[in-house]
Formats: C-alpha cells, structure tokens, sequence
C-alpha cells in the first residue's frame, strides 16, 4: 500500500481522507501516511511539501501502545532526518529544480511520472539516497509502467467510494466484485490484478476509462495514465 501511495503522490493524485495528515509541531513539513495491515497499522513518513522532489524519512513504525503518541526514539529520529531533508533541499533547490524541469519536458513524451526524484534519508544522518527518478523501478517491479497505471486505478477506486459517500458493501454491489476483493483493491493491493480488473469496476462507479493511442513523436511508444475533470455542462 505504501508503494500505491507513492505511487499516487508522485503523480500529482489526491489521496482519499485518513490515509494521512501533516505532522505539527517539530514535525512539520513531515506527512504521514497510514497503512493497515494484518491488524495493525504501520506509518510511512514523507516529506511531500516540494514540487519537485519526494524525500522519504522512514517506513514501518506501528502506533504507540499509549494512545497516539509517538514513541521519543522514534519522533527524535524523524526529526533528525526531516531537518536533514530540509537541508539537503535548500542546498541544491537549483540543481533539484534545474532536473525537475527536465523531467517534466520529458513527461511530455510520456516518458517519466510528474513528480521528481524519490530520495531516502538514511539511518546514519548523511543525507538522502538518491533514487533514478523511477521509484516503481527502484522499488524492484519487472513492469513499472504497468504497476504505475494499477497503482492510480486503485487509488481512483478508492477516490470514488468516498466521494459517493458509498459502504464497502454498497461499492461491492455496483462493481460486482466481493467485499475483500474490493477493500484489497482499495488499499493498493493489485499486483495480481489485471488492468481490465481495475477499470471495470472504475466504471461501475461512474467514471469514464478510455485507451486512446496517437503516432508517437520520437519514434518509441510510451505508456501514460492521466486523470481529467469532467467538463462542467455549459
């Protein structure tokens, strides 16, 4: 779920409500991410606040056992790498900007995700682990292009129950898929999933899902998946 996340972020989606909230305190700047999993419910922190540039400060921490509070060692740890982000940003905005812009005319071709880089802040306090630019691909998937588009069907599925106000079983009726098999779906779990298993129920739920193909301008296909309004009725 964690890579779904990313994956939606990186790619400029909005993510559905309590999936995450934006730490306060000595944690600002810092967002946190909420993922459920065997009954427990494990954190992903990010620093998201940059156009250009995802930094990753830390990944599997579990609630506190006293309430929400977060354990010392854990929060001191945060800090140090959140403040490590922020330096490592303000010290190369240049370059970092001067690489999103290339990275953007790039997109234009359909050839790498809105977002920028994916970078790491590691254990031992010496700035952030530069990613390729292609998380999916650092993250180890043989088909990150087909992963980015199961990701963003996924979180648009999750996207439409919550803007129709719909309960998991009321969803599970318009798609015709099985309340586990949808919450699965919901929660970004789809490598097993066909790409007709997530538009199909996409649009169940009211929205339009075309595939549409053009002459390539360099030669060499790519694959895109794009989100757009609905235009209103004039």
């Amino acid at each position: 779920m964690a890579d779904a996340l990313t994956t939606a972020l990186q790619n400029g989606s909005t993510l559905p409500a309590g999936r995450y909230r934006q730490r306060e305190g000595s944690l600002i700047g810092a967002s946190e991410f909420r993922i459920p999993h065997d009954g427990d419910t494990y954190r992903c922190y990010q620093v998201v606040a940059y156009e250009e540039v995802i930094y990753i400060l830390d990944a599997g921490m579990k609630k506190s056992s006293r309430g929400g509070e977060m354990p010392k060692h854990d929060k001191e740890r945060l800090e140090r790498r959140l403040s490590l982000a922020k330096e490592a940003y303000k010290s190369d905005a240049r370059g970092i900007k001067d690489e999103y812009a290339a990275r953007a005319a790039s997109h234009r071709t359909g050839s790498v995700p809105d977002r920028g880089e994916i970078e790491v802040v590691d254990e031992e306090n010496s700035g952030p682990i530069r990613g390729s630019g292609n998380f999916l691909l650092d993250r180890g998937y043989a088909e990150p292009d087909e992963m980015r588009i199961k990701f963003l069907l996924a979180n648009e599925i999750a996207l439409a129950i919550e803007g129709r106000g719909l309960t998991e079983q009321r969803a599970a009726e318009l798609t015709g898929l099985d309340e586990p098999a949808l919450s699965r779906i919901a929660r970004g779990q789809v490598t097993d999933c066909s790409l007709f298993l997530l538009m199909r129920p996409l649009a169940s739920l009211g929205k339009d899902v075309r595939l549409e193909w053009s002459d390539a301008s360099d030669g060499e296909g790519h694959i895109m998946a794009d989100a757009h309004a609905t235009p209103e009725a004039a």
